[in-house]
């Protein structure tokens, strides 16, 4: 049967990995999990155990996106934790004692009495195994395409395509664990009845010969007995859970560990497949393969067009007796006293008959000629994931080899804690909100990338806000908005309510302001910028005694950028940026003028240019700092020191390359916080309050941070309804203030 390609790989996708919080030497962690993440988290939350970490993805309707968005989690926790580590590998870490594993901690009994029956079940050692769950459901437009049946109902015939997919994957389970195996080797401090059965070496190191997932093997986590089912239809399947639960082998449907599952709506129809087999891999970057994903969607697929079949309990059986020994990997042939088994042949054929069916269907969805070559490849006896980890474990030990994969993933994480994997082109400060919305438990949708547009909802309390550019918020009044992106008209408000501004002139033609000349230069009015500005362009900071013609291209330029334009005193100091929200000083900034620091040897450009090549420094404010560039302006007001591009600064010498110390023009940011005295900070406030406005950035001249503030020593510049937030979250030298957590607190009252 041929694919419609237009519907076929159509659908949502969602992943959910656990792994485990350890310490720095590999030991399992007993901090409490709400110590990072709330309770009712649904991005991460706990499975068995308290340091057992799940993070889950929304629905996604992609491959692609459900990874992205997963590994987004990941680093959101990996940032969250402190000095705790996730451990990479789906076989647990050294483990202590049994009763000293600590079952997750649920507030709702029920869960936390579940949590207790599989401890005494199961055992808290075998618990806290973990993996990764890889959820798929086909769109509703390929079902219709699928279904031909007029004798059949859409929801029957939906129920039946989905039963009949499972079926298809439990049958040739053997050989998805094998594809995606990652634990052929586990510590002596696992389970004693494992251990015994395959003893361990001087490191510690436990090794069955041939095992490629002990987490799918007998012993891993699995149900005590063998248990089948009834896949003659989706209710009859669920009669039979049911039959198990009256009978007292199960205690309800969630104790079903099967390496799928079938889940339902809450009107008990099929709704998507759950495939539960993959191992956590401490070779791959995300613990999970991309290629592999897709692999297995492109299976999901494949098998919706194939004809039903039975999958009675001797067909159960046998498939169960595949996976163990295919499991094994001893050999790729096994034979029993009544059957040979040749599983490179049924992998062959099975692989086969996927690339002719995704042939003849013209699929341009993905590469799968690429995909499955790489599969292929991986198939080959001493190529799988479980042969790169004996390899890795041989030249250390267990524990030594995947403490490396966990610091060295901790370690990416810091690098680069600013990034958001499949929405790359998102200003900083909105990826940061985003980031912060994970680690809340806010529910987000992008609404327009470009625009920096999000919707964010609080499925708890019900509450949902639009948001721009991570501080347009419905916080702040519109009136107080328009107010801020008028400097006079900020001024005037400002004053009115005794707070100190720069005194000064507003022109609105270049005539008058021309004609204020020597009234300016008498009130000792150096400061030159257009009304309504940002980022320091168009402004123009004279040193007096200045002359008129020097007046003259201040007060053209700034009219070349507004046609309003005010003439202001020059209050000295440095420039500190007050972050207020909701009432409360955030973070306060000194940004410091685009410089560079001389060695005696390299030219000014040269200087340049090697600043630019921090990772920290980007364009479009999509990293920390913006890069350097070398524009006129720089290279004018390189001239009026006397400086060209080719100059050569001596050793440690500082050269400034603008007058400006915005951030947006390449820019240092401090972080001064805990450093300024109270006073200023309660300047801030005022001034916020006295506008009218919840999310602010407040540009105060400053002479000395640590003197109380007073009529004389500061100033009140300018105020920024949309102030960017990631400068407080990473500045060049300091520490982060969390400022998206606290637009979030804002905005949802009660968030912790």
């Amino acid at each position: 049967m041929s694919i419609n390609r237009l519907n076929a790989f159509k659908g949502q996708f969602g992943l959910e990995m656990e792994s485990l919080r350890v310490d720095s030497n590999g030991r399992l962690s007993s901090t409490d999990h709400t110590k990072y993440f709330k309770e009712d988290n649904s991005f991460i939350s706990r499975d068995f155990s308290e340091s057992q970490i799940e993070m889950i993805t929304p629905p996604c309707s992609t491959v692609n996106e459900a990874l992205d968005f997963l590994v987004n989690i990941k680093n959101v926790v990996l940032t969250s934790i402190g000095d705790e580590l996730l451990w990479p590998q789906s076989n647990p870490p050294i483990l202590p004692d049994e009763s000293e594993i600590l079952i997750a901690n649920y507030s709702d009994s029920d869960k936390k009495d579940y949590r207790e029956y599989l401890a005494l079940k199961y055992g808290r050692k075998k618990s806290v195994l973990s993996g990764i769950h890889f959820n798929l459901s086909f769109s509703d437009s390929y079902i219709n395409d699928l279904n031909n049946n007029d004798c059949e109902s859409r929801i029957e015939f939906q129920n039946r395509l989905y039963l009949q997919v499972a079926k298809y994957f439990m049958k040739y389970r053997w050989f998805f664990i094998r594809l995606t195996a990652a634990g052929p080797v586990f510590h002596s401090s696992f389970s004693d009845r494992c251990v015994q059965l395959v003893g361990h070496d001087y490191k510690e190191n436990c090794i069955s010969e041939g095992m490629q997932s002990l987490r799918n093997s007998l012993c891993g986590y699995r149900n005590n007995e063998f248990l089948t089912y009834d896949y003659s239809s989706l209710s009859n399947y669920k009669k039979s859970i049911s039959t198990h639960i009256d009978n007292g082998v199960l205690i309800n449907e969630s104790e079903v560990y099967e390496a799928v599952r079938i889940k339902t709506d809450d009107d008990g129809n099929a709704k998507y497949l759950e495939l539960r087999f993959i191992d956590l891999n401490p070779e791959l970057e995300h613990g999970v393969n991309l290629e592999d994903l897709k692999f297995l969607h492109m299976m999901f697929v494949y098998f919706s067009t194939l004809e039903d079949f039975e999958f009675d309990e001797s067909s159960q059986i046998e498939a169960e007796f595949k996976s163990i020994i295919a499991n094994d990997g001893t050999s790729w042939k096994q034979d029993d006293e009544y059957n040979v088994y040749d599983f490179e042949a049924e992998a062959n054929d099975l692989i086969k008959n996927l690339e002719n069916v995704l042939a003849e269907s013209d699929i341009e969805y993905y590469d799968y000629s690429a995909i499955i070559k790489n599969i292929e490849y991986r198939l080959t006896p001493g190529f799988g994931y479980a042969d790169k980890i004996l390899k890795g474990v041989s030249t250390n030990d267990y524990i030594t080899y995947h403490l490396d994969k966990a610091k060295e993933a901790k370690k990416r994480a810091l690098m680069n804690p600013y990034n958001f994997y499949g929405n790359e082109s998102l200003e900083l400060s909105t990826k940061i909100l985003l980031k912060s919305a994970i680690k809340m438990g806010v529910q987000f949708k992008i609404m327009d990338e470009r625009e920096n547009f999000v919707f964010l909802e609080n499925r708890t309390t019900g509450q949902s806000h639009f948001v721009k550019q991570a501080t347009k918020t419905n916080l702040d009044r519109y009136g107080s908005v328009l107010a801020m992106e008028n400097k006079n008209v900020t001024k005037y408000i400002l004053s009115k309510d005794g707070i100190n501004v720069p005194k000064g002139y507003a022109f609105t033609s270049i005539k008058d302001a021309l004609s204020a000349f020597e009234d300016s230069r008498n009130d000792r009015l150096t400061v030159i910028k257009p009304n309504n500005t940002n980022f320091g362009i168009g402004i123009t900071i004279l040193k007096e005694p200045y002359s008129r013609d020097e007046y003259t291209k201040a007060i053209e330029f700034a009219f070349e950028h507004d046609d309003t334009v005010l003439v202001e005193e020059f209050h000295s100091g440095k420039e500190y940026r007050f972050l207020v929200i909701d009432g409360e000083v955030i973070g306060v900034l000194n940004r410091e003028a685009a410089n560079v620091i001389g060695n005696g040897k390299s030219t000014i450009g040269e200087l340049i240019e090697s600043k630019n090549l921090d990772p920290l420094r980007g364009r479009g404010y999509v990293t920390p700092l913006e890069v350097i560039d070398m524009d006129v302006i720089l290279i004018d007001y390189l001239s009026k020191q006397g400086l060209t591009l080719d100059s050569i600064p001596a050793e440690k010498e500082r050269i400034y390359l603008r007058e400006n110390s915005n951030i947006s023009t390449g820019g240092d940011s401090i972080d001064f916080t805990d450093d300024v005295h109270i006073s200023y900070k309660n300047k801030a406030i005022r001034a916020v309050s006295a506008i009218g406005a919840n999310i602010c950035g407040v540009d105060m001249i400053i002479q000395d941070i640590e003197a109380p503030a007073d009529d004389e020593n500061h100033t009140i510049i300018e105020l920024n309804f949309n102030p960017a937030i990631h400068i407080h979250c990473y500045p060049y030298i300091g520490k982060n203030r969390y400022a998206g957590d606290k637009i979030l607190q804002a905005l949802f009252r009660g968030i912790v």
